[in-house]
């Protein structure tokens, strides 16, 4: 990797009377297997940090290219989030009232399974890998589904 893009990048910054926070600012090389041949970029003289990961706009991304991490991390936001509706339900004595719990699954959990909503649409997800997908067990199980 060059570092031109980089110094083009400054220069523009620099223009614009903007700054490039280095200590926040990552890079990461997508399907690179040998990440210590990669070449560091740097800002202003300051060295870029190479990460294998990151969160972008609620989505880890993964240098391998996997959605796993990312399904992985919507089904825990969705298991966290069918806790809730149950605490809430609990604590109001409404379990035993289906609309009423579905209502609650509706706005609370059903808004945090689907952000990151991308992973849920992907080429790889058929109807048979749906049933090993853990945001739809999650899903199916709430609301009484056989799996």
């Amino acid at each position: 990797m060059s570092t031109l893009p980089i110094n083009k990048f400054h220069n523009y910054t620099r223009f614009k009377g903007l700054e490039l926070n280095t200590d926040k600012t990552k890079f990461m090389v997508f399907f690179s297997k040998d990440t210590p041949a990669i070449p560091t970029p740097t800002y202003d003289g300051t060295p870029l940090e190479l990460v294998t990961h990151f969160k972008y706009l609620g989505f880890t991304l993964t240098r391998d290219g996997s959605m796993h991490t990312a399904a992985e991390k919507m089904a825990d936001n969705l298991r966290l989030a069918i806790s809730r509706v149950y605490r809430t339900g609990s604590s109001k004595g409404i379990t035993h009232r289906k609309h009423a719990m579905l209502w609650l699954f509706q706005v609370f959990a059903l808004t945090a399974g689907l952000y990151g909503r991308q992973v849920w649409a992907t080429f790889s997800l058929t109807y048979d890998s749906s049933v090993t997908t853990r945001a739809h067990v999650l899903h199916l199980g709430f609301l009484g589904g056989d799996v």
